[in-house]
């Protein structure tokens, strides 16, 4: 029988977590959350999901009064029901908490358990977190005492070790996406009479950059009339962005489609023929950590991409190659780079195959797996091997 491992996820969400638990080959795979919303359970559907329905609904009264007034802050966080299910479990042989906060709720049931911890950072964990004072100190806590910590890149890497994560606890595996489920699509040049589509899919969160992203957009529109920017989210801004496009004119533009499923993403994202993320730290710190995963999943579908040079993004989109890449908040960069991308459609192409090779051989969640598994795998051998001396 295969060994366990039970990833931790508050609401079970995400399309890379989606993609890992999927993909294990030398374990069984469960989740263990809170919540199981009955869209994540379309969007990606998953047989070996645990949850304590009852726990999250007394534990998210109290915490949404609680974070309301301490800056989102969680009072209590109880992981007995967490380690009753755990022991229900054949075999259970290590812990995977995905996101830093569930890292540090994990820690007492991987205790309690014995078992060894992996926490994996996404971004938003390790830039907005160590600006709440009590998640210094439990950042500091979670460092000492799990075991494996993964990021997606070597700007997450130093950030971590500048929070004071220990470098030999550090260990990079890019974020993996499922290749034959992203087929490539050439680009080519739209026929008289249609539209030229720029693309954006992200949360409507502040370091995503849509106000930079719509004031661009203005500018190229008006100089290629025969433009249209699609977007596809939702989100706290969303009131924000929608005032925006009507105060810069854009109404008959752009179109809201509203968040979809990964089925109805890339469906629309053949339709285009560029990819805007332009990625800023936000007003707060906050960052992208890594890179989006729709910048992975773009470019394994063959369109160029537009972004900045934010955190990870470097290292996953290849400036000059796979896409053009501007300094954050350089709203005439930006410009200039949609200029140029837009006339030059032999670049399309270009930039669409080396981007789909890159992803190739640096993202297949298939190998990205085969690099966590490694981890397990050292981990529960120092396990063993420190119970029998």
């Amino acid at each position: 029988m295969f060994p366990t491992v039970v990833h931790f996820n508050e609401t079970y969400t995400l399309p890379f977590i989606y993609y890992t638990i999927r993909n294990h080959q030398k374990y069984r795979s469960f989740v263990l959350c809170r919540k199981i919303s009955k869209n994540n359970q379309y969007l990606f559907p998953f047989e070996g999901i645990l949850s304590s329905p009852s726990l999250y609904d007394i534990e998210n009264l109290v915490n949404r009064a609680f974070m309301k007034y301490f800056k989102g802050i969680k009072l209590i966080n109880n992981p007995y029901a967490y380690i009753d299910a755990i022991k229900m479990l054949d075999s259970c042989s290590i812990l995977h908490a995905h996101f830093g906060n569930e890292g540090y709720y994990a820690l007492s049931v991987a205790k309690r358990l014995n078992l060894p911890l992996v926490v994996t950072f996404y971004g938003g964990d390790m830039s907005d977190m160590p600006n709440i004072k009590i998640w210094n100190k439990r950042l500091f806590y979670l460092f000492k005492n799990g075991d494996a910590f993964i990021v997606e890149g070597e700007s997450m890497k130093n950030k971590m070790i500048e929070l004071g994560c220990p470098e030999k606890k550090l260990h990079v595996v890019r974020i993996g996406i499922q290749l034959n489920e992203t087929p490539y699509s050439p680009r080519s040049i739209p026929r008289p009479g249609e539209d030229l589509i720029i693309l954006m899919c992200a949360n409507f969160v502040e370091k995503k950059g849509f106000p930079i992203a719509l004031r661009a957009f203005k500018e190229i529109n008006s100089i290629f009339k025969k433009t249209r920017l699609v977007i596809i989210g939702d989100g706290k801004l969303i009131n924000d962005i929608n005032s925006l496009i009507v105060e810069l004119n854009l109404s008959e533009k752009v179109n809201m489609l509203g968040r979809l499923s990964l089925d109805q993403f890339f469906k629309e994202s053949k339709k285009a023929h560029i990819f805007l993320q332009p990625s800023i730290t936000d007003s707060k710190g906050g960052t992208e950590g890594g890179a989006p995963t729709t910048l992975i999943q773009m470019q394994a579908s063959g369109l160029p991409i537009i972004s900045t040079f934010h955190a990870d993004i470097p290292n996953v989109v290849i400036n000059g190659k796979a896409g053009l890449l501007s300094p954050e908040k350089d709203v005439s960069s930006l410009i200039d780079n949609l200029k140029h991308l837009i006339s030059n459609p032999q670049l399309w192409n270009k930039f669409g195959q080396y981007g789909r090779r890159f992803v190739e051989k640096h993202h297949d969640v298939t190998t990205c797996v085969k690099q966590i598994e490694m981890i397990y795998d050292d981990l529960i051998h120092k396990r063993v091997k420190n119970l029998s001396n």
